[in-house]
C-alpha cells in the first residue's frame, strides 16, 4: 500500500514566479468509461458499477478500491429531474435513499461512488431536484421550504414539460389566460352583452380562435396545434353556459358535467337542460394552476425563465421554484426560483448556482433588489437573475439594479455576483442570442451563443440597463 497526496494547487512552469500557486480546475483522470443499463422499478434505480481491468478479485476487503462517477443526462420532460449538481454535496445517500454501505457524494463531474466489489449492484431512489436542494441547503446551514406560488409554477411545468413551453411564449395569450383566471368575461343576459366579473370565468370559443389566429398570422395549422395543446395538457377545458330556469343566472358546465338534470351554482336548485333551445356557443375555462390569479402567481414567468436559461442555452439544470430559506439565527431569504446550472458538453466545468426574482407585469421595487442582494451576500459567486414579461424596464428599475451590479464587482473588476436581466425579449423569444434580433443591433454585436452565464450577464446588462 502507498500513501496518496491530493494537491489542489498547481505550479506555473511557464512563469518565472513558480513559487506562486495557481488555483484552478483539476485534471480529470479516467481509467474506463462505459454506458451501463439502468433498471427503473417503482421509482428506484438499479445499476452495476464499472471496475478497472486490474481489479481481478471480485470481492474487496471492506475498503474502497476505486471510484465510479455517475452522470445524469436529462432527456425527459420531467421538470423535477436532476441535471446539474452542486460543487460538493456530501450527503448524497440521503438524496437517493441508498441502502448500501458504499460512500457517495456529489461533485461537479457527477456523483462520486466508492466501489469495493466488482460488478456490484447499487440500488438508488430516483433523485429529484427537491431532495438535491434540500440536502445541499442543509449542508449550508439552511432549512428550506417551497411556497404556494412555487407549487403553482411546478404544476405548470408538470403539465407542459420543460420542452413544451412554446405555446406560452406570447404575451397576449398569457394575458387572456390571466383574464380568464380573474373572471373578466363576456356574459349574455337577456340579449345584452356585458363584461363583468363572473364566478365561473370562461372565454367563448370564437374569441379564443380569433386570438390564436391573430398571434399566428392566420396560420390555421399552428392554431389547431396550440388549441390541441391547450386542451390536451388541460390548460383549458371546454364547456358551455346554461341559464338556470329558476334564478335566471348563467352557469358554466364542462363537457363532462353536462347532463339532462343540472344543478345551479347560484340558487342550488336543479333544473332541466333546455333541449328545445340549447345554447349554441361553446367556451373554454382555465383549470388547475392556470386558473390561479396574477399570471398563475407568477408561475408563467418562472417557467419561461427555466426555458430561457436551461435547454435554450445548451445547459443541464436542476431547479426548484419559490424557495424560502431560514437559519437558526433567524436569517430568512426568498427567491422565486433557484437552479444549479452547467453546460451539457463540459462536465468537468464548474456548476453555477442561480437565484431568480420574477415579475409578470409588475415593477421591480427596492425590496426585490435588496432581497437578491442578501442572497448574493450569503452565497458568494451565485448568479442573480431578474425576470419580467415586460419588454423593457423603467428608469427607476434600471437604477436600482445597476447599484446591485456595481456592488457585486470586486476591486479587481471581476464580478462577485453576476447579474442577468431577462425581459419579454428573452422569455418570450426564440432563445439567446436569436431573440435579440435587429432591434438590439445598435447595442449588441453578437452572433454566437454566449459561452457561460458571465457573458449572458454582461450582454443583458448592456441591452436592458445601458451598462458598459
Amino acid at each position: 500500500d502507498r500513501d496518496a497526496l491530493r494537491c489542489e494547487i498547481f505550479p506555473r512552469p511557464w512563469d518565472r514566479y513558480r513559487d506562486e500557486p495557481v488555483y484552478g480546475d483539476g485534471i480529470t483522470v479516467t481509467a474506463k468509461t462505459e454506458d451501463e443499463k439502468v433498471i427503473v422499478r417503482n421509482d428506484r434505480l438499479e445499476f452495476l458499477d464499472v471496475g478497472p481491468e486490474f481489479a481481478t478479485n471480485t470481492w474487496g476487503r471492506g475498503t474502497p478500491r476505486w471510484i465510479n462517477v455517475v452522470t445524469f443526462s436529462d432527456f425527459s420532460e420531467d421538470p423535477e429531474s436532476v441535471g446539474a449538481l452542486p460543487e460538493r454535496l456530501d450527503d448524497w445517500n440521503s438524496v437517493v435513499q441508498s441502502a448500501g454501505f458504499e460512500r457517495s457524494w456529489g461533485s461537479r463531474e457527477g456523483v462520486v461512488l466508492t466501489c469495493i466489489h466488482s460488478s456490484w449492484r447499487h440500488h438508488w431512489q430516483t433523485p429529484t431536484s427537491l431532495r438535491v436542494f434540500d440536502a445541499w441547503m442543509r449542508e449550508q446551514g439552511f432549512t428550506m421550504s417551497i411556497s404556494s406560488a412555487g407549487r403553482s409554477a411546478r404544476e405548470i411545468l408538470r403539465r407542459l414539460g420543460r420542452y413544451g413551453l412554446w405555446p406560452l411564449t406570447d404575451l397576449e395569450l398569457l394575458q387572456a389566460l390571466n383574464a380568464m383566471a380573474h373572471g373578466e368575461v363576456e356574459v349574455v343576459t337577456r340579449g345584452t352583452t356585458e363584461r363583468r366579473k363572473a364566478r365561473s370565468p370562461a372565454l367563448p370559443r370564437r374569441s379564443l380562435i380569433a386570438l390564436l389566429r391573430r398571434i399566428t398570422n392566420n396560420n390555421m395549422d399552428r392554431v389547431d396545434r396550440i388549441l390541441e395543446i391547450l386542451t390536451g395538457k388541460e390548460i383549458v377545458r371546454i364547456g358551455m353556459r346554461v341559464e338556470c330556469s329558476h334564478c335566471e343566472q348563467s352557469n358554466w358546465y364542462s363537457v363532462d358535467d353536462l347532463r339532462r338534470e343540472l344543478k345551479c351554482h347560484r340558487c342550488l336548485r336543479e333544473y332541466i337542460f333546455p333541449s328545445a333551445s340549447p345554447p349554441s356557443e361553446w367556451s373554454y375555462r382555465t383549470i388547475g394552476p392556470f386558473a390561479t390569479e396574477n399570471f398563475a402567481q407568477g408561475g408563467y414567468s418562472v417557467a419561461l425563465a427555466l426555458g430561457a436559461l436551461g435547454f435554450r442555452l445548451g445547459a443541464e439544470v436542476t431547479w426548484i421554484p419559490s424557495i424560502e430559506l431560514a437559519r437558526s439565527n433567524e436569517i430568512k431569504l426568498e427567491a422565486d426560483f433557484a437552479m444549479f446550472w452547467q453546460y451539457k458538453h463540459i462536465r468537468s466545468g464548474s456548476s453555477r448556482l442561480i437565484f431568480g426574482e420574477c415579475k409578470s407585469l409588475n415593477r421591480f421595487e427596492m425590496k426585490d433588489v435588496e432581497r437578491m442582494q442578501e442572497l448574493g451576500s450569503e452565497f458568494p459567486s451565485s448568479v442573480l437573475v431578474f425576470c419580467t414579461l415586460r419588454s423593457q424596464l423603467d428608469w427607476d428599475e434600471k437604477k436600482r439594479i445597476k447599484r446591485l451590479v456595481k456592488a457585486g464587482r470586486s476591486s479587481r473588476g471581476k464580478t462577485g455576483n453576476p447579474v442577468i436581466v431577462l425581459t419579454g425579449l428573452e422569455l418570450l423569444g426564440t432563445g439567446i442570442p436569436n431573440c435579440w434580433g435587429k432591434e438590439a443591433a445598435d447595442v449588441l454585436t453578437y452572433a454566437r451563443t454566449p459561452r457561460g452565464l458571465d457573458e449572458v450577464a454582461i450582454l443583458t446588462q448592456r441591452l436592458h440597463l445601458g451598462s458598459t
